[in-house]
């Protein structure tokens, strides 16, 4: 029995093809990548952003890519290193890990995280990445919030309602790129219907109300006129 170079579970000695993770055992070099040491580099995450049982979602050097836990070396799938590139790598990514979740860097190949990906990246080798943001969701719930408390003055809840569904707008585009913040926009989308019927009522009753005081002070100049 011998281990498998890449993977590091027990084959038969004549084993061409690892039957765990399906590496060409012809290939491998003594280091146990197939590639040169700067080669291996190149292909390794700089970021990863999310993570699952088996495949993390990330960046390279000029590339976007998803690894394999169980093949260390070049990423399973690559993709360009641009927005259209980074949706196509999320959708990929959801398709093959549905659970997929942020991790930060520190919990990569560390004593307690649960992922060991590209290789088993030592603890401290990358570099600490946030989980990509939904600031266009996050604004819309706070427009909508802002528009609903100020909906009793006239405009301020209209404008304000208007706002918050343009910016949840842009906020469900966001989270298909990203996976991040629908629900802020679904919110903020509500709250913003709501402060926007309710502004258009306001200003729908501020306006009947300006007709008729001014109908009242056209009555009160017809009696002046008509008195001696």
């Amino acid at each position: 029995m011998k281990r498998c170079p890449y993977c590091a579970e027990e084959i038969q000695d004549e084993a061409v093809k690892c039957r765990y993770c399906g590496s060409d055992l012809n290939d491998a070099s003594p280091q146990g990548t197939g590639r040169a040491p700067s080669e291996a580099s190149d292909e390794r995450p700089v970021t990863l952003s999310y993570v699952g049982p088996r495949y993390g979602l990330g960046s390279g050097a000029g590339f976007h890519g998803i690894w394999d836990a169980r093949a260390p070396g070049p990423p399973a799938y690559r993709f360009p290193p641009t927005d259209e590139g980074w949706r196509e790598a999320w959708a990929r990514f959801r398709e093959l890990e549905p659970t997929g979740a942020p991790v930060s860097m520190g919990a990569v190949g560390g004593p307690s995280g649960s992922w060991s990906g590209p290789g088993a990246i030592a603890p401290g080798a990358l570099p600490t990445t946030a989980p990509k943001t939904n600031g266009s969701a996050v604004a819309s719930l706070v427009l909508g919030i802002v528009g609903v408390v100020l909906g009793f003055f006239p405009f301020f809840g209209l404008i304000l309602g208007i706002l918050a569904i343009v910016f949840a707008y842009l906020g469900f585009r966001r989270a298909e790129a990203t996976g991040t913040g629908r629900g802020f926009a679904i919110a903020g989308l509500v709250l913003g219907i709501i402060a926007s019927v309710f502004g258009l009522l306001l200003v729908a009753v501020f306006r009947e109300v300006a007709d008729q005081v001014g109908d009242i002070q056209k009555q009160l100049e017809e009696l002046e006129s008509l008195a001696p």
